[in-house]
């Protein structure tokens, strides 16, 4: 199932919707927006986000994309991304690997319930009602 969603605040941003089943019939989100008064196309929400911030259905995609999206391509367990996202939040992004696997490492959390960090895509279960809502926005 797809949709795109035309929204306006400050600025009209396109937003692209997406749930679809992986190879074990799970839902998978995905979702990114254009807003070309931003120069912002992709998975620039967060870039997107302080201009929309009078638009309700926005807060809701913005919340649903920060939580689900990609839900079938995490690098790590719960745990490690947790003690990344903590000790780095924004700034994530900036890390390499490398670093993430020595971070990691200092709280002996590069390998996590016999998973090794970044050796795999895991799959995180979207709850039942952010898939409702997502499956409700994207019908609509």
């Amino acid at each position: 199932m797809k949709k795109t969603i035309t929204l306006k605040d400050k600025y009209t941003v396109h937003v692209h919707l997406e749930l679809r089943e992986n190879k074990d019939n799970k839902p998978v989100f995905s979702c990114c927006a254009d807003c070309n008064r931003l120069h912002t196309h992709g998975q620039g929400l967060d870039k997107i986000n302080p201009y929309m911030q009078n638009n309700t259905m926005w807060k809701i995609i913005y919340r649903l994309w920060k939580a689900h999206h990609l839900n079938d391509m995490h690098p790590g367990t719960e745990v490690q991304e947790a003690i990344l996202e903590e000790d780095f939040g924004d700034d994530l992004y900036k890390l390499s690997y490398t670093d993430k696997c020595r971070w990691l490492s200092r709280y002996n959390l590069l390998e996590h319930n016999g998973y090794k960090y970044g050796h795999g895509w895991l799959y995180r279960e979207i709850p039942a009602d952010d898939l409702a809502v997502i499956k409700a926005i994207i019908e609509a």
